[in-house]
């Protein structure tokens, strides 16, 4: 493949953008201009030498790697083990440090590859908790029928096996060991996850991590072999293999867990009004047998009952549900985080579990601390009952009901069928009319709904490769653009202050747009109808001024409102002030009905 197709491979895994893109095949050329250094140059490379020569006393490595290439035969790549060991003999004399061992890890893989050895290690299944016994299996075959000795598979002090076993030309050898996993708080995580990031990047204390695109396994096994008189070790990845009906034999890495994990069914918590809360948790056992205690650890002025759970799990990856009962113990309380803890054996774990499954990147289990913010919220709500219409997977309907609201998922059937007259509110989820290509089919039930005197807010949609629009989405025409404002501190001004939107029944300050996370808004509308009335007018630091976030429209006796304003990060986050906005939208002209 040339640099096209492998940019075009590239870019078309950029899956929730839809920047899919065909692959350009054939010469295509770039212009430089030379801005600094020798002009002179007329190659991107000039005066860089990226050969051996750049390392002292190399030159007997330089002589073996051409004989190497020039006697390499892809019928039969063992012919030149000899050449390639009496190079690595060479290359453990370097005195240059960086060189010696990065160069070895190379030359090592080369003679495996070569060699034509193959070994794994593999668990008999994906994730165990530290101090649990798992089962490893090695496998190994030699397809060349070079001279392939194994000698030993060790793991720290846990187990150290002698085999001194020749691999026979492609024959199989598997070998099968239990042992116990060490107690450790040293889990496997995505590295750059391991510390909270802040607003513009991650926290990563290991500079040999940046630019890395994946892990380091947390168990390894080390392999002694021995290949044509020269020994190896192979640090070798415990990897879980099995065999999906469709695709065949697959392979992800092992994980290493703590005991016990426990996530928090909400994004946030939502103290509406100073009432109690009810807060689920899901604790999963990791280990083979669970007995725990769990419980919360409260920020001040703030109680729970009952004050712990003693749970009992017979089972590996069973989960069990709690539920703890928050109030205030102030008048006024404030934003808070709420932890969660699991008791074993008098350690306390506190991580939640999240598990990542797509076919275009390894499967990964994701480990953060478990913890939610509990956010105090003054809100006053009439409407009770909505109808919510899915998009592409948002927090929308957990934070109406979090504010009391009773939520219905408005499917094709019921839109149909139904008299939608008997709700206060229709809602869309982001992109809905991107991801549902029959939504538009119902425009005119929609509409009616509106001019009968419902109201209906339209999250986010894009006109773009990801989902073309079918047609008008509001009862007068807008355009949604690619326009936006990506810093989420950007001042928010309000262009018609007077609005009921702004002032009925919560009245909206700037202090509602105080914590916004990520952005203020994506996918603004412009090009609208005289009847449409912009609310908000915002912007990025020298960027122009944009109207378009949220729009508004009387139609008939009730209400159409498109919003690119990014709720659906806010409402997740907990953001207290993105939740009265919605209220003001859902209620908006409801308190004099």
């Amino acid at each position: 493949m040339n640099y096209g197709e492998v940019a075009a491979l590239s870019r078309s895994q950029h899956k929730s953008q839809g920047f899919g893109v065909a692959v350009q095949r054939g010469k295509l050329l770039e212009y430089f201009k030379p801005v600094d250094g020798d002009t002179s140059c007329k190659d991107l490379f000039c005066n860089i030498d990226f050969s051996w020569t750049r390392i002292k006393a190399s030159e007997k490595i330089i002589s073996l790697c051409e004989k190497a290439l020039n006697d390499f035969n892809p019928e039969k790549p063992s012919a030149i083990l000899p050449v390639l060991i009496d190079a690595r003999k060479e290359i453990l004399q370097l005195k240059d440090k960086y060189w010696r061992e990065q160069k070895l890890k190379e030359i090592d893989n080369l003679i495996i590859l070569c060699s034509g050895a193959w070994f794994e290690i593999t668990s008999h299944d994906y994730y165990a908790a530290s101090g649990d016994s798992i089962k490893l299996k090695l496998s190994a075959v030699n397809y060349s029928g070079a001279d392939i000795k194994l000698n030993k598979i060790t793991y720290s002090l846990r187990f150290d096996t002698t085999f001194s076993k020749p691999l026979s030309q492609n024959e199989l050898f598997t070998y099968e060991k239990g042992f116990v996993l060490p107690e450790t708080q040293q889990y496997t995580n995505p590295f750059w996850l391991n510390k909270k990031h802040t607003d513009s990047g991650f926290v990563i204390e290991k500079q040999d991590e940046i630019g890395k695109t994946i892990s380091d396994a947390t168990v390894y096994i080390n392999l002694s072999v021995k290949i044509s008189g020269c020994d190896l070790t192979l640090n070798l990845p415990v990897k879980y293999k099995w065999t999906d009906p469709v695709e065949g034999e697959k392979y992800r890495a092992f994980s290493l867990l703590p005991p016990a994990t426990i996530n928090f069914e909400d994004d946030a918590v939502m103290l509406v009004n100073n009432q109690s809360k009810k807060i689920k948790v899901v604790v999963k056992s990791i280990s083979q047998k669970l007995n725990a205690t769990v419980k919360l650890q409260l920020p001040a002025g703030y109680t729970c009952f009952p004050l712990k759970h003693d749970i009992a799990i017979d089972k590996k990856g069973e989960e069990v549900l709690l539920e703890f009962t928050v109030s205030s113990s102030t008048t006024t309380p404030v934003n808070g985080l709420i932890k969660a803890e699991v008791v074993v054996n008098g350690i306390t774990y506190g991580k939640s579990l999240t598990e990542l499954k797509y076919n275009h990147i390894p499967y990964q289990l994701v480990l953060k601390d478990a913890d939610v913010k509990i956010v105090p919220v003054d809100v006053t709500t009439k409407s009770k009952k909505i109808g919510f219409i899915p998009g592409a997977g948002d927090g929308t309907v957990e934070a109406l009901e979090q504010l009391g609201y009773s939520v219905t998922e408005l499917t094709h059937q019921k839109l149909t069928d139904e008299n939608l007259s008997e709700y206060d509110a229709i809602i869309t989820g982001v992109r809905a009319y991107n991801t549902d290509e029959k939504l538009s089919n119902f425009r005119d039930k929609l509409m009616d709904y509106i001019n009968n005197g419902g109201n209906m807010i339209v999250q986010y949609n894009t006109n773009s490769n990801l989902g073309k629009l079918k047609g008008e989405i509001g009862p007068y025409p807008f355009t949604i653009s690619r326009e936006r404002v990506t810093d989420q501190t950007a001042e928010m001004r309000f262009t018609k202050p007077e609005h009921p939107l702004l002032n009925v029944p919560n009245k909206i300050t700037t202090a509602d747009f105080d914590n916004w996370v990520q952005e203020r808004g994506i996918y603004f509308a412009k090009d609208f109808d005289k009847n449409y009335e912009a609310i908000f007018s915002c912007n990025d630091t020298t960027e122009k001024e944009m109207t378009g976030s949220t729009i508004v429209t009387k139609y008939g006796k009730g209400n159409f409102i498109y919003t690119g304003l990014a709720l659906f990060r806010q409402l997740p986050a907990g953001v207290s002030g993105a939740y009265r906005l919605l209220v003001n939208m859902i209620e908006l002209n409801k308190q004099s009905n």
